[in-house]
């Protein structure tokens, strides 16, 4: 389920891609001829130019498969975002070492009572369900009978 925090992501992410994409369908114009593209390019280049500044946006980059033959223009933001990673991995594995600790320990337990979930979903009447279909499943029998609002 979603937090707060990634819907408000998501929401400027979105305002971010429809700009991108007033953009791109006007430097793709092929049945058109498109006027100052050297003036768009140059607006997006002011917009959008220091965008592996941020540091997530950075890390994301490097972490995504999609784009691991793509290489940061900037090195010190490269760098810095590898320092990033590195540090968040240190940090989740002193986190797993510390004995009191038992946050890496529970996922196990979470995949269970998942597979559990999935087993009680898919039964033989119900064999014939498609990936996407139990997954919906079982997002909606994740939910407290309150968020559905049906009182």
């Amino acid at each position: 389920m979603l937090t707060v925090d990634e819907i408000d992501l998501a929401k400027e992410m979105l305002s971010v891609l429809r700009l991108m994409e007033v953009a791109t369908r006007e430097l793709c114009g092929q049945k058109y001829v498109t006027g100052s593209k050297e003036a768009m390019l140059e607006n997006l280049d002011t917009r959008f130019g220091r965008m592996e500044e941020i540091s997530l946006l950075s890390v994301a980059t490097i972490l995504d498969p999609r784009f691991k033959t793509i290489h940061l223009n900037n090195p010190y933001c490269s760098a810095r975002a590898i320092r990033l990673i590195k540090n968040k991995i240190t940090e989740v594995r002193n986190s797993c070492d510390d004995s009191n600790s038992s946050s890496c320990h529970d996922s196990s337990d979470d995949d269970e009572r998942l597979f559990s979930k999935a087993g009680n979903i898919r039964t033989e009447k119900r064999n014939r369900l498609k990936g996407e279909k139990l997954q919906q499943l079982l997002f909606l029998s994740s939910l407290d009978f309150n968020d559905w609002h049906l009182e």
